[in-house]
C-alpha cells in the first residue's frame, strides 16, 4: 500500500504541477497577447497580482485536494482513484471537508510545505517581503520535517504522515 500512496501522490504532484503553472501561463498570456514561455514563474507578475493569483492557487489546491475528493470521488483524489485508495476519516468513517482542509493546507502545504507546488508559490511571494535567506532557513526546514514525515510513512505501521495526523486521516486500499 506503501508504495500505491507514493505512486498515488507522484501522479496528483503532476496534475496539480501542470494544472497550476497551465494558469499562471495562461494569465501571462491574456496579460500579454500571446505565449512567451510554457513556464512561467509566479515572480513575472507584480506584487498586487501575485496576491490575487496566488488565491486563486489556493481555490484550485483546495478543490484538487478537498472538493473533488469529498465530494466526487468519496475520499479519492485522481491518483488515490487510479491506484485504488483513499483516504478516510481515523474512525473509519467518510473523512469530512474539514479533515481534508486540515489535512492538505496545514499539514501538506504548511508544516510539510517542500514537496507542494503551492508552498513554492507561496515562498516565492513571500520573498521579496522577509527576503532570500529566512526562506531558504524555511526550505531547508520543510524539507527535513517532510523527510520526517516520508520516514513515518515506511516505518510507522499505519503508514500515517504528519499531515494524516494534523487531518485525522489515514489511507487505506479498497
Amino acid at each position: 500500500m506503501k508504495i500505491r500512496r507514493l505512486v498515488a501522490y507522484i501522479i496528483d504532484w503532476y496534475l496539480i504541477t501542470f494544472l497550476m503553472n497551465s494558469l499562471l501561463v495562461a494569465i501571462d498570456v491574456y496579460k500579454k497577447g500571446s505565449l512567451i514561455s510554457n513556464v512561467v514563474p509566479i515572480s513575472v507578475f507584480d506584487k498586487n497580482e501575485q496576491l490575487v493569483i496566488l488565491g486563486i492557487l489556493f481555490i484550485v489546491e483546495i478543490v484538487y485536494f478537498c472538493v473533488i475528493p469529498r465530494y466526487a470521488f468519496k475520499g479519492q483524489t485522481i491518483g488515490k482513484k487510479i491506484l485504488k485508495i483513499k483516504i478516510i476519516n481515523n474512525n473509519g468513517s467518510e473523512a469530512t471537508f474539514m479533515n481534508l482542509l486540515r489535512r492538505d493546507l496545514l499539514g501538506v502545504v504548511i508544516v510539510e510545505g517542500s514537496f507542494v507546488p503551492l508552498s513554492n508559490y507561496i515562498r516565492n511571494v513571500l520573498m521579496p517581503y522577509v527576503g532570500r535567506v529566512p526562506v531558504r532557513y524555511l526550505v531547508y526546514l520543510f524539507t527535513i520535517i517532510s523527510l520526517v514525515s516520508v520516514s513515518l510513512l515506511v516505518f510507522e505501521k499505519n503508514g500515517r504522515m504528519f499531515h494524516d495526523y494534523i487531518g485525522g486521516t489515514k489511507v487505506v486500499m479498497l
